[in-house]
């Protein structure tokens, strides 16, 4: 699962899919892979060389969203501001998580596309 915004309505947080291979950022470019970053899709081979050079020889999960789309996904910069804007922490990470169990709360507002739900302990109407 996706947990950051990678293309505005199309690949946002929330969105799944599955892990299909893992490869190298040059080898991406050379099978016209899109490259997914923070500033959004690198698809043309100048961009995705650019990235590349960043990534040398690391293998990254190229993942396959469950509307069709294949993204090779890079390491993203989250970062923590105070009130007055200015950074106070900043961690540089891959921007998946596992998604075999969500929370209420992180599910809240999605629109899942297969869900397995158990309603064996529901104690009051409208909780399911």
């Amino acid at each position: 699962m996706l947990i950051k915004n990678m293309v505005q309505g199309e690949l946002v947080n929330g969105s799944v899919g599955q892990v299909i291979r893992f490869c190298t950022s040059q080898e991406a470019v050379r099978n016209k892979t899109e490259i997914a970053t923070e500033d959004g899709l690198r698809g043309s081979e100048r961009d995705a060389r650019q990235v590349a050079a960043r990534y040398d020889d690391s293998q990254l999960p190229v993942v396959r969203f469950t509307n069709g789309r294949e993204l090779l996904c890079v390491p993203v910069d989250f970062t923590v501001d105070n009130a007055s804007g200015e950074t106070e922490a900043k961690r540089r990470q891959i921007p998946l998580i596992l998604a075999w169990a969500l929370s209420v709360h992180k599910s809240q507002g999605q629109t899942l596309e297969r869900v397995k739900v158990d309603l064996g302990r529901i104690f009051e109407k409208g909780q399911g």
